[in-house]
């Protein structure tokens, strides 16, 4: 188990069982720099806008490739139409099966589908990073109530 702060950081991971809780805990944090809540709290809009704008990036290269992989598929249904030597349906289908098999039009779709994953990717990632924060100000929160009862 790790604490928030030294997940976040990319920091050693703690055995510590208590630093998800206790921040004070954490052994790698304690020896760091003197972790305080503030610190904690400050990296996550920064990070949650980076993946935001990552994530934007991302649809804007799938649209791209997806424009790409249409005028492949264009490109393939005009050489059919333009092809007389098909004589009917299933003629047609069977040369766009083998003309969509071409590396081209294999390359754009992987490439294509490679792009979506990655979206999958970051929108897990930004929802973790989301998550994280919210936990951490439930953790400052705490801790402000812990200053005021004592």
């Amino acid at each position: 188990m790790d604490c928030l702060f030294c997940r976040g950081t990319g920091l050693v991971q703690t055995k510590n069982p208590h630093a998800e809780t206790d921040l004070e805990d954490c052994m790698d944090c304690r020896g760091t720099g003197q972790l305080t809540l503030t610190d904690l709290l400050a990296q996550f809009p920064d990070q949650l806008k980076r993946t935001a704008e990552g994530l934007i990036a991302n649809e804007i290269d799938i649209r791209d490739l997806q424009a790409d992989l249409d005028r492949l598929t264009v490109e393939i249904e005009t050489a059919i139409a333009q092809d007389t030597s098909l004589k009917n349906e299933q003629q047609r289908k069977a040369k766009r099966h083998e003309l969509m098999q071409a590396d081209s039009y294999q390359s754009a779709l992987l490439i294509l589908q490679q792009a979506k994953d990655n979206q999958q990717r970051l929108k897990i990632k930004r929802q973790y990073l989301a998550d994280q924060f919210a936990v951490a100000k439930l953790m400052a929160q705490e801790h402000i109530a812990g200053l005021s009862a004592a």
